[in-house]
């Protein structure tokens, strides 16, 4: 593909020797294709395929476009820009890699921003007011659920029987029974925390890369904090073993609980006070970048809405 098209996919048209009408790219419509050739901008050279180049620039759009010798004969002074139309002017190679170079970088910074705002944010849209409303009182909600988790001391947090964890407690105990199907101890105790932390993943992965809803995404993310704060609860009690379990009895009572038995075949128990805190704070972590996503995208869809009224 010679450089006139190359830099027809990059302005959005095409450059034919049998026609002079820009076409739409296919590629425009995706912004990571769209973004790879705009990096491509940088590696800009002087001759193609052995056919010497000769560089232009329009002063209309200011793009800057390399044509094959034979398509600059063929068109002689009728050499137009295939963008705009206009007529365009021969600049030296090194002015043709500046301005190239700097357009490439406005486009493509513009480009990858978007890119990013609508993979994590969602799709730009007039979303209602009583919808977003919903939405903001939701978040107060969960956000005031979150508070003792992020005010409560470790060793405070098991006095807190928190409606959530008997949530946490049904993909708990399902783990086990998953992954004590391959048949390792190890992976049996840790089947428990795995059921838990990955149900909350795997549900916020759902909405993030099949239904698109970001929001509903960042109420994942924060669950799987969540979770993670309810595990270090047991992991900083691996040595103590003074928690109640299910069966109203505490692990001294019984042959200890998942934890005890994980850090003991692990050979790293007396470490259990060290990575419970570690724990909870990357729950903690997560749940606020969850509660951050959810409330970013509640006012980017409100600065929508609000800017669509005054236009």
């Amino acid at each position: 593909m010679s450089y006139v098209r190359f830099f027809g996919l990059v302005s959005g048209a095409r450059y034919s020797g049998k026609t002079k009408q820009p076409r739409t790219s296919p590629t425009q419509c995706n912004p990571t294709f769209r973004w790879i050739e705009i990096f491509h901008l940088y590696l800009i050279v002087s001759v193609r395929d052995g056919e010497a180049m000769r560089h232009y620039r329009c002063n209309t759009c200011q793009q800057t476009w390399d044509l094959e010798e034979s398509t600059v004969q063929a068109h002689g002074a009728g050499l137009t820009c295939p963008a705009c139309r206009s007529p365009l002017a021969e600049v030296s190679v090194v002015q043709a890699k500046a301005a190239a170079g700097a357009d490439g970088n406005a486009e493509l910074e513009g480009t990858f921003l978007d890119w990013l705002g609508e993979r994590f944010l969602g799709a730009p849209k007039v979303e209602d007011p009583w919808a977003s409303g919903a939405r903001f009182v939701f978040w107060c909600l969960v956000a005031w659920v979150s508070i003792p988790f992020f005010r409560l001391p470790l060793r405070l947090l098991d006095d807190y029987h928190f409606w959530i964890n008997r949530v946490n407690l049904i993909f708990h105990e399902a783990g086990h029974m998953i992954f004590g199907v391959f048949g390792n101890e190890l992976l049996m105790f840790l089947g428990g925390g795995l059921g838990q932390l990955l149900m909350p993943l795997m549900i916020g992965a759902a909405f993030f890369f099949k239904n698109r809803d970001c929001y509903a995404a960042g109420l994942g993310l924060w669950w799987a904090g969540q979770s993670l704060v309810d595990t270090s609860i047991y992991i900083n009690d691996a040595r103590a073993l003074d928690l109640t379990l299910i069966g109203g009895h505490s692990g001294r009572e019984v042959d200890g609980h998942d934890w005890n038995n994980i850090l003991t075949i692990l050979d790293c128990l007396d470490q259990d006070i060290y990575i419970a805190r570690t724990v909870l704070l990357t729950g903690r972590i997560i749940m606020f970048g969850g509660l951050l996503w959810m409330l970013v995208v509640i006012a980017r869809g409100v600065t929508l809405s609000v800017t669509a009224r005054k236009g």
